[in-house]
């Protein structure tokens, strides 16, 4: 899975925002990407058997099955584990695919696929492996925004897929990887400045322009759901303060008697 500063800030970000870094919930996607990890290394290391895929000798591809389902079942203990302590497994999803699926992807299809020519140059050069993670990325955070918002399951595909894989292509580029980072915090600071107002200073929230929340609501395929309470007390959203208060006195002599 390899060290991704992106991955622990999505993980570590809101529980230290929460106060609650010690929940043992925190650290099971690592132990999960780790352990899906080890089982892509020693399939990968199939190849390095002496005539592969030709006849191998029989002891060698024995170790080797072995190895490959002892880690799988480390797998299957661990998520057996996390059920048992009924523990978070939201982000297992994620790190599932960008720790065992986009690694097996890129193994099996190892086969250069360019692009067409412009100006004598392929547009894209790379490998059908890479294409098919990339289909698979867009193709999620599509479907995830469309079906269920800026939820945890696209911020998954964002963070702990999209942008470690852009990330990677800027590594020997700093200026352009600053470039990345900043961009990447000031178009989430908006969503994250809501999340921390609501959790520690949730009276300010009235004062942000409506127009500004619908705009995110808009942007996140969000529909909160918000009690209308000029309907619940039957009166009109420009009835004046001293309506609403008779019809709220009136209301609760009849509900709450005592």
């Amino acid at each position: 899975m390899g060290v991704s500063w992106w991955r622990m800030a999505f993980i570590f970000g809101p529980a230290i925002a929460r106060g609650d870094i010690s929940s043992f919930g925190l650290y099971t996607p690592f132990i999960f990407g780790h352990l899906l990890s080890r089982v892509v290394r020693n399939w990968k290391n199939k190849v390095k058997l002496r005539g592969w895929p030709q006849k191998v000798p029989a002891d060698q591809y024995r170790k080797w099955l072995g190895r490959v389902v002892m880690e799988i079942c480390f797998v299957f203990v661990f998520l057996a584990v996390c059920h048992f302590m009924k523990t978070e497994m939201r982000s297992l999803f994620n790190f599932f695919l960008s720790s065992f699926v986009c690694p097996m992807l890129r193994f099996w299809f190892p086969q250069r696929n360019k692009g067409p020519l412009w100006n004598g140059t392929p547009l894209w050069d790379t490998t059908w492996g890479n294409t098919s993670v990339h289909v698979l990325m867009i193709g999620g955070l599509l479907l995830s925004w469309m079906f269920q918002g800026i939820d945890h399951l696209f911020l998954g595909f964002l963070f702990l897929q999209a942008i470690p894989e852009i990330q990677r292509r800027f590594w020997m580029k700093p200026v352009q990887h600053v470039y990345l980072v900043v961009g990447i915090l000031v178009v989430c600071f908006p969503f994250y400045s809501i999340g921390l107002m609501a959790w520690y200073f949730p009276s300010y929230l009235e004062y942000l322009p409506k127009p500004y929340l619908q705009w995110l609501c808009w942007l996140a395929n969000a529909s909160p759901e918000v009690p209308d309470y000029y309907s619940v007390l039957g009166v009109s959203p420009d009835a004046d303060m001293k309506t609403i208060k008779k019809v709220f006195r009136e209301q609760a002599i009849e509900l709450h008697t005592d």
